[in-house]
């Protein structure tokens, strides 16, 4: 008939989209957010409920201005770009709820000189909230290939995010290539942070609590092959607390990162505790040691070196 009834992946009606308030009410949304690689389209989402997008390249600027919740089909089948035209997804406003899934968010670029976005964080998502009342869930979302000057692929201020399932690769940014936190509680389970660049601090993650409380926890997650001058994978400023949590079985960790300065792996500048349950940290004979070093705590410029499968705690002078 035309119009896509489920969205339900099934479908071979690729190219559809809608929009399904809270109270039911059914809206075909498919026009407003055709846009073209040389003119993405300009979207605001300001009524709660569910945006649900089908196969397909979307050209598109989103501005969430309401708890909404964004599905794809999955993401290697639906991606969301702003053609190097601003952030993709922006979220904006106090107490936002919003969720996404199954999708892919490409090609964003958040440097404060788009004519539509006049902004600088988060080049893939940015969620910001002066309020910081506002949480993001993320599940089988890939964030790709985006630029900012702060948080290449997701920017988190005042937003408590929770992904899993994902995958963060290939964005850049001065500070935090794949992601960062202000003020705001990051948990990554089951994610795959990997080659992100920062220009500065940060290639994997950069969280920084002068604002606020800044918390940051690893599950079974993997920061590799990420690139900065301190901290390759992490870089950790005034955060309350952080931890990676792996296992035996498997090769979740912070491993393969590299820093130019000082810290390939983490990069521990200011807070209270990096705590590591079972981390994989890299073997040099294997060649996935961070270089120059694992940890690296900037208080007197202590490093520590670790192995696979390694239990330790650190503090702002130390680490046993």
């Amino acid at each position: 008939d035309g119009i896509d009834n489920d969205c339900d992946g099934s479908t071979s009606e690729a190219g559809a989209a809608r929009f399904i308030a809270t109270d039911g009410a059914i809206s075909h949304v498919t026009e407003a957010l055709t846009g073209t690689s040389s003119v993405p389209v300009d979207y605001t989402l300001s009524t709660d409920g569910t945006l649900q997008m089908c196969e397909g390249t979307w050209y598109v600027r989103l501005e969430v201005q309401a708890n909404v919740a964004i599905h794809g089909t999955g993401a290697d089948r639906v991606m969301l770009s702003s053609s190097a035209a601003g952030t993709v997804i922006d979220i904006a406003g106090s107490d936002r709820d919003v969720e996404i899934q199954g999708l892919t968010v490409t090609d964003g670029v958040a440097d404060g000189m788009s004519p539509m976005l006049d902004t600088y964080a988060g080049g893939g998502i940015n969620c910001y909230d002066a309020s910081g009342s506002s949480s993001l869930t993320l599940d089988n979302v890939e964030l790709h290939a985006n630029d900012a000057i702060v948080g290449g692929g997701l920017s988190l201020f005042g937003c408590d995010a929770t992904v899993t399932n994902s995958t963060i690769a290939h964005n850049a940014a001065w500070f935090g290539g794949g992601i960062y936190a202000s003020w705001s509680g990051l948990t990554l389970d089951g994610v795959v942070v990997s080659e992100n660049e920062a220009w500065t601090n940060g290639g994997g993650v950069l969280t920084d609590g002068t604002t606020g409380s800044t918390t940051l926890s690893l599950v079974q997650s993997s920061v590799r092959d990420n690139v900065a001058d301190r901290g390759g994978g992490l870089y950790l400023s005034s955060v309350e607390s952080s931890s990676c949590v792996g296992a035996t079985d498997s090769t979740a960790g912070i491993l393969s990162n590299r820093a130019s300065v000082a810290g390939g792996g983490v990069y521990f500048a200011q807070g209270e505790v990096f705590a590591s349950d079972t981390c994989d940290f890299g073997v040099l004979a294997l060649g996935t040691d961070n270089h120059p070093e694992d940890v690296h705590i900037s208080v007197d410029s202590v490093y520590a070196d670790y192995g696979d499968d390694a239990s330790f705690t650190c503090d702002r002078n130390t680490c046993e």
